[in-house]
Formats: structure tokens, C-alpha cells, sequence
């Protein structure tokens, strides 16, 4: 897989429960920095 910045190979996690492989990799603090707000509204 493919990420559009580098990790650090120490700070990912994986957990498998259920059946289920969950994997998380936190973004860099210079990637994190970089969000974009949306408004979600209500339908009228």
C-alpha cells in the first residue's frame, strides 16, 4: 500500500479481534497540520 507521506516503522499498531485486522498508522505531526474542514448540513 501506498501512503502519500513516510511512517515510522515504531508507531504503527495492529490489533486482531474477531476476526478483524485493524492496522493504524498516525500521520506525521507536518501531515496532521494539513487538515481541511467540511460542514456537513442538514437536509431542508
Amino acid at each position: 500500500m501506498n501512503l502519500p507521506f513516510d511512517i515510522d516503522p515504531d508507531a504503527v499498531e495492529a490489533e486482531f479481534k474477531k476476526g478483524v485486522l485493524t492496522v493504524t498508522i498516525p500521520k506525521p505531526p507536518e501531515v496532521a497540520e494539513k487538515r481541511r474542514r467540511i460542514e456537513i448540513r442538514k437536509p431542508s
